[in-house]
């Protein structure tokens, strides 16, 4: 097993730091990417000639960086901290259409 290990774990990039006493690789990594949403939706009919429509949508997404180790640790607030880039995301709607004929209506979004 430990043969194994040894073959398929990368060679540091930066040899001459001790691993006891601080990275010793600098690389890329795949990101890791997080995000959610979630939303509410209201449909009310008045009568037949008024309906009115709302939604409101709310989310999160969050995004490591690719490259990790000492370089990027000095670039950002200390070691071990990874840059993360977070942004929050709201949306809302509204809607109401009056209708006053077959052939003619207003919808005010």
């Amino acid at each position: 097993m430990y043969k194994y290990l040894i073959a398929v774990t990368q060679l540091p990039t930066l040899p001459n730091v001790n691993p006891m006493a601080g990275p010793n690789y600098v690389g890329t990594y795949s990101p890791f990417n997080r995000s959610w949403t979630t939303a509410s939706r209201i449909d009310q009919r008045f009568s037949n000639k008024d309906t009115f429509y709302g939604r409101y949508s709310q989310g999160n997404y969050s995004n490591r960086s690719q490259f990790y180790g000492p370089a990027v640790a000095r670039l950002e607030q200390g070691a071990g901290q990874h840059p993360r880039l977070i942004s929050a995301e709201q949306s809302f709607a509204l809607s109401h259409v009056r209708t006053f004929s077959p052939t003619f209506f207003n919808e005010l979004l």
